[in-house]
């Protein structure tokens, strides 16, 4: 860069000795910036994001994501290219996967009955990734879907079509 006051957005900067994550190269430059997801699956939104009485504990807390309400083995799709960062159990979330997208975005998948990928693995935008559920806390089957950047929830409504 020869002039620091000329930096525009979509101007590539090379910082000497850094280096990149590849994989996240990869797919932003196969798929571009991320900033639009597809819906992981069709239903109806039973609780939005934002502040809730919980229907499990009847607290008073946020909703890092809006629940999806479908049958169980309903199947969920990835809602954007990228690679699978977590599957596993929590005692909140049930059954669940984390998928790590392009520019420091996740996807959190919860309440699943089953997870038909492996942690590391490169899934492109509409696959299947697993089954729907009713596992960890939860009133019935539902699909609990959440939009991260980086460690912040966002509102996943958002960043998906209308």
């Amino acid at each position: 860069m020869t002039d620091p006051g000329r930096i525009f957005a979509g101007k590539g900067i090379i910082i000497p000795g850094a280096t990149t994550d590849l994989w996240q190269t990869v797919i932003r430059l196969s798929h571009g910036k991320v900033a639009r997801f597809i819906w992981p699956l069709e239903g109806k939104i039973t609780s939005p994001f934002g502040w809730r009485n919980n229907p499990v504990t009847g607290e008073r807390q946020r909703h890092n994501g809006i629940d999806i309400d479908v049958p169980v083995g309903t199947i969920v799709h990835a809602a954007a290219p990228g690679k699978v960062y977590f599957t596993g159990e929590d005692s909140g979330y049930g059954t669940m996967i984390i998928l790590q997208h392009s520019d420091n975005y996740y996807t959190v998948y919860g309440h699943l009955s089953s997870i038909l990928v492996s942690k590391g693995q490169y899934v492109e935008v509409g696959q299947p990734i697993a089954e729907s559920g009713n596992t960890g806390l939860s009133t019935g089957p539902h699909l609990h879907f959440e939009v991260r950047n980086g460690e912040f929830p966002i509102d996943p409504q958002r960043y998906l079509p209308t």
